[in-house]
């Protein structure tokens, strides 16, 4: 079935000597995996190494065969270019961290527009804005809600307990310090254009990404710690 959708870019892996695979989120049919013959080779105009990098915006013509296997693309190119996404190092370094996190946790083989638009919409709006340090933390957390497991911070409390998902009153080794709860329950109630106005210290920036990443470990099954991680705290601790 030949298909032309908008899709964002989650990895990509050598594949011999030229050619490449790369998952992407799409618009049309969720998680696909594509096989691009020759895109490393010398010789190839028609594919630019820059098409594949993580979370660029592309607009595909392909032929998805919708059998598990790889599929292919005729046709590719830019649909929003991400200049600041991937020319800043604190932006590609989030860039990479995110793209990890969504290759992990984007499973599904179906259209989730909702979810679509969700990260289209955080991505360009972290095209065009200077501060970034807090976009990770937002976007981690919106994210439950279209995996399954949202915080539920309807109750009270002043602990938010990272195994069952709700506030409590009694903190736990399995709760969020009340430093962090409340970080949590600010966040929650933050839109895209607030966030840069949240002065997060550096040190529970990092231990409050250090605790979603383990709610994350807690609720979604073969989770595991992004290898960018450590990369990604250095870059915000310098």
């Amino acid at each position: 079935m030949r298909v032309q959708t908008n899709a964002f870019v989650l990895s990509n892996i050598r594949y011999g000597d030229t050619s490449l695979i790369v998952r992407c989120y799409t618009e049309s049919s969720g998680l696909k995996s594509y096989l691009i013959k020759g895109a490393l080779s010398p010789k190839n105009k028609k594919f630019k190494a820059s098409f594949f990098l993580p979370l660029t915006y592309i607009e595909i013509d392909a032929v998805h065969k919708n059998k598990g296997t790889l599929e292919s693309i005729s046709e590719i190119k830019i649909a929003t270019p991400f200049h600041s996404i991937h020319s800043k190092i604190e932006k590609s370094t989030i860039a990479v961290f995110l793209s990890e996190i969504l290759s992990m946790c984007l499973k599904e083989e179906e259209a989730n527009p909702d979810l679509f638009h969700f990260l289209e919409n955080a991505f360009n709006f972290f095209e065009n804005q200077n501060e970034s340090v807090n976009f990770h933390l937002y976007l981690l957390l919106k994210l439950c809600r279209y995996l399954g497991f949202e915080p539920d911070l309807s109750g009270e409390g002043d602990f938010f307990d990272l195994k069952e998902g709700i506030l409590t009153h009694v903190q736990s080794d399995i709760c969020m310090s009340e430093l962090a709860s409340a970080l949590l329950k600010q966040l929650s109630k933050t839109d895209l254009e607030s966030l840069s106005k949240i002065k997060i210290p550096t040190y529970l920036r990092q231990d409050f990404l250090n605790l979603l990443l383990l709610y994350y470990e807690i609720h979604f099954d073969d989770f595991k710690k992004p290898r960018s991680l450590a990369v990604l705290k250095q870059i915000f601790t310098r």
